[in-house]
């Protein structure tokens, strides 16, 4: 996890937390759901950040609250097609 704030935070660390953390499964989802069935599921990643901040984790607040976001979307998108989506939020794990 990078430690920044809304003074600190480098536009290319946020460039790939985005990057990691939404653009990497919309291109997944791109590429799968086509040969996805009715019934099948998407889980997304997201974290309790994705919820609630915490002072110095900017980048990763701001990429799971995007994460969030694409899995209500995404929701949106497929309901027609029976495909479910969910979010997984895990609180903090020490590395």
């Amino acid at each position: 996890m990078t430690k920044e704030t809304v003074q600190t935070l480098e536009s290319e660390i946020l460039r790939r937390v985005m990057e990691l953390n939404v653009v990497a499964p919309a291109a997944l989802n791109r590429r799968l759901i086509p040969r996805m069935k009715p019934g099948s599921s998407i889980i997304y990643i997201s974290s309790t950040l994705g919820r609630k901040a915490v002072a110095n984790t900017h980048a990763c607040v701001v990429s799971k609250h995007a994460a969030i976001g694409q899995m209500c979307a995404s929701f949106q998108d497929l309901a027609a097609i029976l495909i479910h989506t969910a979010a997984v939020c895990p609180g903090f794990t020490e590395i």
